[in-house]
């Protein structure tokens, strides 16, 4: 059983992180644009210590491989048009992140949400879907995040497919080896906060 502490951070890590875009198109963030020269140093004075990249193909290699020299713990989301319950990125495609330093990837996206499925995926398809994704992300050395949904949904969705994936699957190493990606936009506030009035 891993510890927290087993897991890579960034260094002077904060907990706070930003998806910085919602396109996956290398004209978004691409490594030259002025973006990527000027939003790193504000990014850094507010604390954010976590970058999520949406990437189509390897769009955003480029734009992760410079993040990543600036100190950032960056997540790579690849997309795919409706990508549950089948999607699976490309071992090599995965691959090619890990080697610009890239440590966390996703393979989907808000599974219960008609503009992320083909058909509304069963807790078994998304299991399913989920340890293939696994060990494809295990063969390509990067620590897959499991499906984001929003916080209010956890217990609807997150936790019967942990279910599944222990129980019937008995494939508690492919949980104990992932991260956990979350929305946390329902409580609109800093993942880590001392107190309310930290809200953003």
């Amino acid at each position: 059983m891993k510890s927290l502490s087993d897991w890579p951070r960034p260094l002077m890590d904060t907990g706070v992180g930003l998806h910085v875009q919602t396109q996956a198109s290398n004209q978004v963030y691409g490594v030259d644009s002025p973006e990527a020269r000027e939003h790193p140093d504000t990014w850094r004075q507010m604390g954010v210590r976590w970058l999520k990249l949406l990437t189509d193909g390897d769009s955003q290699l480029k734009a992760a491989e410079r993040f990543v020299k600036l100190g950032f713990m960056v997540v790579v989301r690849f997309h795919a048009e409706k990508p549950h319950p089948g999607f699976v990125p490309a071992v090599d495609l995965m691959k090619r992140f890990t080697d610009v330093g890239v440590r966390y990837a996703e393979g989907g996206n808000e599974a219960d949400h008609p503009v992320e499925y083909t058909h509304r995926p069963s807790i078994k398809e998304l299991g399913e879907q989920y340890l293939l994704f696994a060990d494809a992300a295990a063969h390509a050395g990067i620590i897959p995040c499991f499906y984001a949904f929003e916080g209010d949904r956890l217990i609807d969705w997150v936790l019967p497919i942990f279910r599944y994936i222990i129980e019937k699957r008995k494939r508690r190493d492919a949980l104990e080896g992932s991260a956990l990606a979350g929305h946390w936009r329902p409580g609109n506030y800093w993942r880590r906060q001392p107190d309310a009035s930290e809200k953003t």
